[in-house]
């Protein structure tokens, strides 16, 4: 059984740009894309995800990115009721409210917010999920989200390569715009989207990879990272899926996240990264006898870390300082953290 080999090995390309903690992210698209920039969030890096809330697909992605990049803000005109509450086509039901104001009020911070940081960023994530779209039967506009409206108010169909690749190409003319140094990294769902049914899902998703190889070799500077593939190929296994079979486990996410780090992070930023887990891991821990001697130790010892790599490389953990009485805890661990 010699060289036997039990999966496939990865394909990730060599990319000739890297991410560090010094880099502001902006990320946006399906759920998947929350995934990994939640979890870089968590280890400290400045990142922005998902103002519009969870998109699917390009038309909806690509027309939050053009409004971000415009700075174009939402009126109460814009928005529909179904009786009790307001919604946005363009956004997700967490903006829905009982009031037209604070619906306008919420997506309006979210886009101002979202501005400021994709105007200083580094990266730009988009996340495709599926190539298939809701219109309105009253309008052909594509809806983001349906919001329980009955069925009659929409037709669906799948969109061809080329309307992928127009409107993605025309939402990063206007990213570049307003920011012409952001590199943008794409990324195609592994979620499978099963309401589909399995054939139409492939067939979707192949439209989008076909889209997305199209505007990289259109576009310097923005590149593909083959999350799909990973997962679908690589790992291929049933046991990297939730119960629903549909949603990757932790530890393929964990898995994916880790090609990310060996291939796009700087090996200062792997460094600062491996300080950083180190905390956030024992900022997870959680004692049995927290009134006790060696906690309080713990407690210091904890914190002097944080301090270290603050002075160090500076991150910011003032968040996390702020969970325990810092000035009750001295060096030797003695005193109490309430």
């Amino acid at each position: 059984m010699s060289g036997q080999r039990w999966m496939l090995p990865p394909e990730v390309p060599k990319y000739p740009v890297t991410i560090s903690y010094r880099d502001t992210i902006v990320s946006i698209g399906s759920c998947f894309s929350e995934h990994i920039a939640r979890h870089m969030l968590a280890h400290k890096w400045k990142v922005c995800i998902n103002p519009f809330g969870i998109l699917y697909n390009p038309v909806s992605v690509c027309r939050a990115l053009q409004r971000i990049a415009t700075a174009q803000l939402y009126e109460v005109s814009e928005l529909v009721s179904d009786g009790e509450l307001w919604h946005s086509w363009d956004h997700h039901g967490r903006f829905s409210h009982p009031d037209p104001d604070e619906v306008v009020r919420r997506i309006n911070i979210a886009i101002e917010r979202a501005y400021g940081y994709l105007k200083e960023a580094r990266w730009l994530f988009v996340t495709l999920g599926t190539a298939y779209v809701f219109q309105l039967v009253s309008s052909g506009a594509v809806v983001t989200n349906c919001h329980k409206f009955p069925s009659r108010y929409f037709r669906r169909r799948r969109l061809r390569v080329s309307e992928c690749v127009d409107t993605l190409s025309e939402a990063l003319q206007a990213v570049r715009r307003l920011n012409p140094e952001v590199q943008v990294l794409l990324t195609i769902s592994p979620v499978r989207h099963v309401r589909d049914g399995l054939i139409a899902n492939t067939r979707s998703k192949s439209v989008l990879h076909l889209a997305v190889e199209e505007v990289a070799e259109r576009n310097e500077g923005v590149y593909y990272f083959p999350a799909y593939e990973l997962l679908i190929d690589v790992l291929r296994d049933y046991r990297f899926y939730e119960s629903d079979r549909v949603h990757p486990t932790r530890e393929a996410i964990e898995y994916i996240w880790q090609q990310i780090h060996d291939h796009l992070l700087d090996e200062p930023t792997r460094e600062v990264y491996a300080e950083v887990r180190k905390i956030r891991m024992a900022l997870e821990h959680r004692p049995l006898y927290p009134d006790t001697a060696s906690h309080r130790r713990f407690i210091a010892s904890l914190l002097r870390q944080m301090e270290l790599v603050e002075r160090k490389w500076g991150i910011d953990f003032s968040e996390e300082k702020a969970l325990y009485n810092v000035h009750q805890v001295d060096a030797e661990g003695k005193g109490g953290a309430k």
